[in-house]
């Protein structure tokens, strides 16, 4: 469309989940090859799964490619946007590539900057690529700066240089090897991580707040002569590429309440029992009703190692030398590893998004329809949390009302738990353009959607959820509250049809 662009990323180079997670064992839970762009497919994949540090590579190949670093400014943390008179001011941190650790900027850092320092840009359009799973989140434990030992989330592992524990310099020598280490979680950082310490640590205990159901995962490496076939015949690779699309699609029926979610559930059952020790079949007790299986080939057969302990009381407190269960007991530890998530239900988090959008009487706005002066309507400045004080939702998952030209990529119900999250972000960039495209042919400064379009698309959203496992009675980390504010309710192809027919004109107000 030849509209010009800046990328702003905080970090000092591009992968964002995939340069954070650099722990032993990532991987993505999505076929490779359906993991990767439409425009730009892999053949060279060497596994059904790819680890992070191949994933990395490629979107690097990506941009170097495409010629997008001139566009990239790296180092900058956008910390505010506000829109007013139809345009947004972003305020931003640039930051000195020396006061980073891991990728992270220091809290000194921060603190060094005060309104002063931030510097502005202005833009008619901002499109939103931070995702849902950049925030880490450590729990407040009680003492927790009293211990000693080495402590740091999993999203900021230790290890500079790859992500093996083959290759260990001193820093990492003195976090994990041969030392008691403590992690803290089971979900996927922990069943991805366990395997690949558990022979280097000298003893590793697993907080478990709940038993997570697990299913094989299958992996295998691709034969040479696969990804020649693929790289001779890209139609092959096409072709494969739409059988794993279509056989994680079917995938999705086994959120549902019904008796196939029963299935899967028992079939996950006799999977864990037939992989665990007898001694460890006293952890399958209590496990849930409902199941949102993970992925697995090794985890389970980590846990029946002799230095390897499930601990399923809950944490008490923190103190210098470990961790203490509401129970009372004690474990000393040299390393804590937080696999606790992220502030997955915090979007656009920490940034202070504020619009002085023109209400318009509530009026349609459309200048097709009705004549619209700005200069007769008052203004009322909103703040982005607290319009989601009781949840993130937005239309589509992409805007939200009274925020005009912000487009949101991997927005609230979005998250997938069954497909590829690339075709959503590729369904969703189809969608901005079209917006985009109604918006420069009809000469408006900025498109801001309906009420009415966003509330009945939200009450489809919670009607949807009602019938799903996610909206079941449990603590998650896609749930703010009772409210499931990160997974999408429905199959990619329906969400990629609802986005499709879309009506540009009859679902927003141009101005």
């Amino acid at each position: 469309m030849g509209i010009p662009f800046t990328i702003f990323e905080k970090s000092n180079s591009i992968g964002g989940t995939w340069r954070e997670n650099i722990y032993p064992g990532c991987e993505c839970d999505v076929p490779s090859h359906l993991y990767c762009f439409s425009f730009e497919m892999n053949p060279d994949w060497s596994r059904k799964w790819s680890g992070q540090l191949e994933i990395l590579n490629y979107l690097q190949n990506v941009v170097d490619k495409y010629q997008l670093k001139e566009n990239i400014k790296f180092n900058c943390e956008i910390t505010n946007a506000h829109f007013k008179n139809g345009e947004w001011t972003l305020q931003y941190k640039q930051f000195d590539t020396t006061n980073t650790i891991n990728n992270f900027t220091t809290n000194d850092t921060i603190n060094n900057f005060t309104k002063n320092n931030l510097k502005e840009f202005k833009t008619n359009i901002i499109i939103s690529g931070v995702g849902q799973l950049s925030q880490p989140n450590i729990p407040s434990f009680k003492d927790i700066n009293s211990f000693n030992g080495i402590s740091f989330h999993s999203a900021q592992w230790k290890n500079k240089i790859n992500n093996t524990v083959d290759n260990y310099n001193e820093e990492n020598k003195d976090t994990i090897l041969n030392k008691k280490v403590a992690i803290i979680g089971t979900g996927a950082s922990t069943i991805q991580i366990v395997p690949s310490i558990c022979e280097k640590v000298k003893t590793l205990f697993i907080f478990q707040r709940s038993p997570p159901f697990l299913i094989t995962k299958g992996n295998y490496n691709y034969f040479n002569w696969i990804k020649i076939l693929f790289k001779k015949f890209p139609l092959i690779t096409l072709f494969y590429r739409y059988f794993l699309f279509l056989k994680q699609e079917i995938l999705f029926i086994f959120f549902y309440k019904s008796f196939l979610n029963t299935i899967i559930k028992f079939y996950s059952l006799f999977f864990m029992k037939i992989n665990l020790n007898t001694n460890l079949n006293k952890n399958l007790k209590n496990l849930t009703e409902i199941v949102i299986p993970k992925l697995t080939d090794n985890y389970l057969s980590s846990l029946t190692k002799e230095n390897v302990h499930i601990i399923t009381d809950s944490i008490d407190r923190m103190n210098s030398n470990g961790i203490i269960t509401k129970k009372g007991e004690h474990f000393n530890v040299d390393t804590i590893i937080y696999a606790t998530g992220f502030k997955a239900t915090q979007f656009l988090f920490p940034m202070k998004i504020t619009s002085d959008y023109l209400l318009l009487n509530k009026k349609d706005c459309n200048k097709q329809q009705v004549d619209c002066k700005e200069e007769n309507n008052d203004n009322k400045t909103i703040e982005l949390n607290e319009f989601w004080k009781d949840g993130a939702t937005a239309y589509l998952g992409t805007t939200i009302p009274n925020f005009p030209n912000l487009f949101l990529l991997y927005g609230p119900n979005t998250n997938l738990g069954h497909s590829s999250i690339v075709f959503i972000i590729e369904c969703q960039m189809d969608y901005i353009l079209k917006c985009l495209n109604y918006l420069i042919e009809n000469n408006f400064k900025y498109l801001n959607v309906k009420d009415e379009i966003y509330l009945n698309y939200q009450n489809f959203i919670e009607k949807r959820l009602k019938n799903l496992v996610f909206s079941d009675d449990c603590d998650s980390w896609y749930k703010n509250g009772k409210k499931v504010v990160n997974n999408l309710p429905m199959s990619t192809l329906e969400y990629w049809y609802l986005l499709k027919k879309s009506n540009i004109e009859k679902e927003y107000i141009g101005v």
